[in-house]
C-alpha cells in the first residue's frame, strides 16, 4: 500500500474551496483501492470531520454521502484509521 503521507495528501487536496466533503473520503478510496485493495474492506466509513464551534462538526463529516461544500476558512481535522484486521 502507498505510504501514509501519501494517502493523506491526496485526501487534504480533496478539500479544495467548491468540492463537496466527500471528494477527500473518495479520493482516499482510491488511493487505498489502488495500492493497497486489500486494505479497502478495513477502511473507516469517515477520513474526518470539521472542526467549529463543536470539536467535531457532524455536518462536516469527510465520508462518502456529505455534499456539503467546502469553502475557504474552514477547518479540517482529517483521521484516516483501519479496523478489524
Amino acid at each position: 500500500m502507498a505510504d501514509a503521507s501519501k494517502l493523506v495528501e491526496t485526501t487534504t487536496n480533496g478539500l479544495r474551496p467548491r468540492n463537496p466533503a466527500s471528494i477527500a473520503y473518495k479520493a482516499a478510496v482510491e488511493v487505498v483501492q489502488r495500492d493497497g485493495p486489500d486494505f479497502l474492506p478495513h477502511l473507516t466509513m469517515s477520513a474526518g470531520t470539521g472542526i467549529g464551534i463543536e470539536f467535531r462538526e457532524s455536518g462536516l463529516s469527510l465520508n462518502a454521502r456529505n455534499d456539503k461544500v467546502s469553502r475557504v476558512g474552514l477547518v479540517f481535522n482529517v483521521v484516516l484509521g483501519l479496523q478489524n484486521l
